[in-house]
């Protein structure tokens, strides 16, 4: 048997069985013994782990594109450990202490840190940030060096991906930051037919919602997504309700010419990745735990952004003082966050009594009128917060233009890159 991922630093090793691709994590000491599978019970010898050695990365000036050039100056330090502050896992400083490692989880937003290093033309730190968020849980089947070339090589060809074969923008800015997304992306997703099913997409839509985009020639695109399309129809039903592509329908998308819209855009621009997908999580009338009217910001946001990196907190912090969202002092909104039987451990702290047939609107209303200093106290150092009003109109056309953006980018993440291939 192969290991299959990294050892984790002076202390375990991850093992698949060849038997039945069962994974487990077992003390570094068991290398060189034999154990069995636990679920087929198969006998097998674990061997050590490889010495990680460095891969030599293609050099910076051979790979970078045009945005280079970019005006932007940069802001931090090359080490992405320097960047997370300290906020990361104890033993993988780039990933979250709140989840598993395997997770692959950034413990912050990087976008801002990545658009540095793709201005600077930075592989290098790039690639070495990506192997930080991946070392835990790198895959499986194959060896730590032929996993770290992999992901040096995927970060690779999304820094020398010619961005204008099938886009077109008048912002180098615009380019850096669909590179970030693209690189993000690869934390989690690969670039393939598959990809179109995923949240990728909209992701990538939400990123690119500030900024004007032309499509350019991708009927070559729409043909391979729909052969696969066609081909997955017949094997798998989730495929069969699966919109087949048309290319007028992927039309050249642009800002309308209003105050407020164009106003928002520019706002959503100076935010980070994260921030732009917590905004639209909370503002979102899909997302059924972000209720109209007042919410705890810090808490309106669904795993697909926080899986990308997001400090919850500093991320509703910028939100509000971006002037996108405003404060609120009408407590309902935490309130109504609350679960029932939350709301019935606070009444039951406080005496009060209640029944437990109440619906959540009416114990919301006895906790605010019978204990208004617990409820503001509750509020504390959380952003309960309100989409300003100013930018309804923009939230509502941002929302459309989401909606219609995606299938361009299931199109262009699932088949642009094989091109290259």
């Amino acid at each position: 048997m192969q290991e299959s991922a990294n050892a984790i630093p002076d202390s375990k090793l991850t093992v698949t069985c060849p038997s039945c691709g069962n994974t487990a994590t077992v003390p570094c000491a068991f290398a060189g013994h034999s154990v069995r599978c636990k679920r087929c019970k198969c006998s097998f010898e674990i061997k050590p782990a490889p010495i990680v050695t460095e891969t030599p990365v293609v050099a910076c000036d051979s790979i970078m594109p045009a945005e280079r050039s970019s005006s932007a100056p940069l802001r931090y330090s090359c080490d992405p450990t320097i960047f997370a502050a300290g906020r990361g896992h104890p033993e993988f400083p780039c990933l979250s202490r709140l989840y598993s490692p395997g997770g692959r989880v950034p413990c912050i937003d990087f976008s801002e840190w990545l658009g540095d290093r793709v201005i600077a033309g930075d592989a290098d730190a790039i690639v070495d940030f990506k192997w930080r968020v991946v070392e835990a849980n790198p895959g499986v089947g194959v060896g730590t060096d032929t996993f770290r070339r992999h992901w040096q090589e995927s970060a690779k060809s999304v820094l020398r991906y010619p961005l204008e074969r099938h886009l077109r923008s008048h912002a180098p800015e615009a380019f850096v930051e669909l590179r970030v997304a693209l690189l993000t992306v690869l934390i989690h997703e690969s670039f393939g037919g598959f990809i179109m099913a995923s949240d990728a997409p909209r992701y990538v839509a939400t990123i690119m919602l500030p900024h004007e985009l032309e499509v350019l020639d991708i009927e070559s695109l729409i043909k391979r997504a729909n052969v696969f399309i066609r081909m997955m129809r017949k094997d798998t039903p989730f495929w069969e309700d699966f919109p087949l592509f048309k290319a007028d329908a992927l039309l050249p998308w642009n800002i309308p010419r209003v105050a407020t819209v164009l106003e928002f855009c520019q706002t959503l621009r100076k935010l980070p990745h994260g921030s732009r997908c917590h905004f639209m999580d909370a503002v979102s009338r899909a997302d059924t735990r972000a209720a109209s009217g007042a919410q705890a910001l810090e808490q309106a946001t669904s795993y697909a952004t926080r899986k990308r990196g997001l400090d919850a907190e500093e991320s509703a912090n910028r939100i509000v003082n971006s002037g996108l969202s405003v404060r609120s002092n009408d407590p309902k909104g935490l309130l109504r966050r609350w679960t029932v039987k939350e709301l019935h451990e606070l009444l039951t702290a406080e005496e009060l009594e209640f029944k437990k047939s109440w619906s959540k609107d009416r114990l919301i209303s006895v906790a605010i009128e019978q204990c208004p200093s617990v409820v503001t106290e509750s509020m504390r150092d959380k952003y309960i917060s309100c989409l300003c009003p100013t930018f309804e109109p923009a939230v509502q056309w941002a929302h459309a233009e989401i909606e219609a953006t995606i299938p361009f980018f299931q199109v262009w993440l699932g088949f642009a890159f094989e091109q290259d291939n």
